[in-house]
């Protein structure tokens, strides 16, 4: 399969989760997603921040995601921007807008 298309169905799938992670209305989504790797024994630890905004007001709440879903989400879209780029972030943002527009950002150690 095409790495792009990879890539953006690992968000749709993290996008799915953010917005099930509602009850009822919202204007955005932000889910934050730390990826760090231990450079002592390789080891990988994962952390997922997530809120969502209702008229300017953000909300702080767990992500729904009851079949463990997300660490291997984003481990797969490490691997896999990584194979395909060389990139290896650290973190990254996604963000809904209330466009209903998606964005992301990704954060590298500066080196």
């Amino acid at each position: 399969m095409n790495p792009i298309n990879d890539q953006t169905d690992i968000l749709t799938n993290l996008l799915q989760i953010m917005h099930d992670s509602v009850d009822g209305h919202y204007d955005e989504l932000k889910g934050i997603f730390d990826y760090l790797k231990s450079s002592v024994d390789n080891s990988i630890s994962m952390e997922a921040n997530f809120s969502y905004f209702i008229e300017g007001d953000e909300k702080f709440a767990f992500l729904h995601d009851p079949e463990s879903k997300v660490p291997s989400l984003i481990e797969n879209l490490h691997k896999t921007m990584k194979n395909h780029t060389g990139g290896d972030w650290k973190k990254f943002i996604l963000n809904l807008d209330a466009n209903g527009k998606a964005h992301t950002k990704f954060i590298y150690d500066e080196k």
